[in-house]
């Protein structure tokens, strides 16, 4: 519907993980296939200023695959909110090989 806001493509959540605790993550839709050509990179940050690459920090999960083409993906911080050292997390998309 034209007078409708599309959908996020991403949003912020508290998971629970398996230890119990609240785990900050990231949900998006990533187009199916787009995987050999996109790489989606998972930043941390404890200021907001300096970035580095999420590594080990966190897990991904694929999900679902969805009707229009694209799989729901997570994108999970191991460390527990309450004792991670990194409360901001961001995705940055780069073409393969740049």
């Amino acid at each position: 519907h034209p007078l409708q806001p599309d959908a996020a493509p991403y949003r912020a959540e508290i998971q629970s993980g398996p230890d119990g605790a609240g785990h900050l993550a990231l949900v998006y839709q990533r187009a199916v296939g787009s995987e050999n050509s996109v790489d989606c990179l998972v930043e941390l940050s404890s200021n907001l200023k300096d970035w580095l690459p999420g590594g080990s920090l966190f897990t991904t999960t694929m999900g679902t695959l969805n009707p229009d083409g694209t799989q729901s993906v997570c994108a999970c911080q191991t460390a527990p909110l309450a004792l991670s050292r990194y409360p901001f997390m961001r995705l940055r998309f780069q073409r393969k090989g740049q």
